[in-house]
């Protein structure tokens, strides 16, 4: 507030006159700037779709703009470790999921932040559930076939993925792990590198999302052999879901959960908590679900705090037994 300074005098010289009351950073939120949403991946994938789906929204309930901000590399680390840095005041945010606020703890050695202690849970945003798709011209036609093959070559089937730490990397080792199977990890730069290369014949498989990879199904471009979810995908009603195909459910959903820095005032973390409720109730939102499959998330508050940590706990001791690691 600017006041002319013959009013500021008059209030100093006044013995009568009563202070100012002091505007703290909770009272002006989210007045005074626009919000940052950080993205740790590239745009295009599901974690940027999800971020821009959702923004508009929240920016609708709350009154001011959100941009988004896409701040890539080291397996999304780059973005979130930005984040963890910057003023606890409820204008930045960043994206986490299950590789940035899990896996990445075990595969770097040195991360520039520390999941459970730099970051205030939010609310959660999305469950995803992955297809797993191969070349149409492997001989594989089902996923019996895919397990009966893998398990007689062992390493001979290449999966590729967005990168180690990546969803599809962290999916296709559980995968492994569940199957009691072996496959050979190609990881890409990104998402689009890994579906041009699965299309061309480079590789074999991958464990990817619908919303990467349904267009290339209904294209002929993919052979999808499973969905990894309970239920059939809407979308692809002819794909059998994993527990149809008599496998035991690997539990491959992955995550997303928006995070502030911790610190933030709760009362700040709770009106965005109460905003993104809102948008997730949103027919744009249950849009999104209905087409590329998974579920949208309802945690919030002690319950997100114990998912949180349950499954930083979970996703690291994934990668501890795949025996991968990356230098920081």
């Amino acid at each position: 507030m600017n006041l002319p300074r013959r009013t500021v005098l008059a209030g100093l010289l006044s013995g009568a006159a009563a202070p100012w009351p002091a505007l703290s950073a909770t009272d002006n939120w989210p007045r005074q700037r626009p919000i940052t949403f950080i993205v740790p991946y590239p745009p295009g994938g599901v974690t940027d779709v999800q971020a821009r789906t959702l923004a508009p929204l929240v920016s609708k309930t709350l009154g001011q703009t959100i941009v988004i901000e896409n701040r890539s590399g080291a397996g999304g680390s780059i973005g979130v470790g930005h984040a963890a840095h910057q003023p606890a005041d409820g204008y930045t945010m960043v994206i986490g999921t299950q590789a940035t606020h899990g896996a990445n703890a075990a595969l770097y050695k040195e991360l520039r932040y520390q999941a459970i202690r730099d970051f205030a849970p939010v609310h959660g945003l999305f469950d995803s559930i992955p297809l797993l798709g191969v070349h149409p011209s492997r001989p594989y036609k089902n996923l019996k076939e895919f397990v009966e093959f893998a398990k007689a070559n062992p390493g001979a089937i290449r999966y590729g993925s967005a990168g180690v730490g990546s969803g599809g990397h962290l999916v296709g080792e559980m995968f492994q792990q569940t199957a009691g199977i072996k496959l050979t990890h190609v990881p890409y730069k990104g998402v689009g590198p890994t579906i041009n290369d699965l299309v061309g014949g480079h590789i074999d498989a991958a464990f990817d999302y619908p919303i990467t990879l349904l267009q290339q199904v209904l294209g002929g471009r993919v052979r999808a052999l499973s969905f990894m979810g309970e239920k059939r995908l809407p979308s692809l009603p002819d794909v059998p879901s994993i527990v149809e195909d008599g496998f035991p459910l690997p539990a491959a959903k992955t995550w997303t959960i928006l995070y502030m820095p911790s610190g933030t005032p709760a009362p700040i973390v709770s009106a965005m908590a109460d905003a993104v409720e809102k948008a997730i109730a949103s027919p744009e939102m249950r849009k999104l679900i209905d087409r590329f499959g998974g579920e949208l998330m309802s945690l919030r508050g002690a319950a997100l705090d114990k998912f949180s940590q349950d499954q930083y706990d979970r996703w690291r001791e994934i990668v501890r037994r795949s025996g991968a690691t990356l230098e920081g």
